[in-house]
């Protein structure tokens, strides 16, 4: 058995503590990224049940009121008023996820 120059060993370490580094910042980013799309995950439910109910809402608004002679369905602005009702909760989302992710990258820096 030889043995091995203590430089061999020094340069070993290098190696090791490069890959060392390398491994950890990606591990980072990995972790930042899974944390973003968790984040997401909320906001992205919120909405998906917002506009199914929106989309039911609308069907069942319509399906209610008989057709015109001329064949189009008299809603009177009833989806318009639903509108009106959607606005302000999902300005409110909007605002909170905003704020959150703004909040984040001032923590961050």
């Amino acid at each position: 058995m030889s043995q091995v120059p203590m430089q061999d060993w020094g340069a070993r370490a290098a190696v090791v503590n490069r890959t060392h580094r390398v491994v950890r910042e990606r591990a980072e980013k990995m972790a930042a990224r899974r944390s973003h799309v968790r984040g997401l995950v909320i906001p992205v439910v919120v909405s998906s049940a917002l506009i199914g109910i929106l989309l039911t809402a609308v069907w069942n608004v319509l399906s209610q009121y008989d057709v015109n002679p001329i064949g189009v369905p008299d809603a009177s602005n009833q989806l318009f008023v639903l509108l009106l009702w959607f606005l302000p909760v999902s300005m409110t989302l909007l605002a909170v996820v905003l704020f959150r992710r703004i909040r984040k990258r001032g923590e961050a820096a």
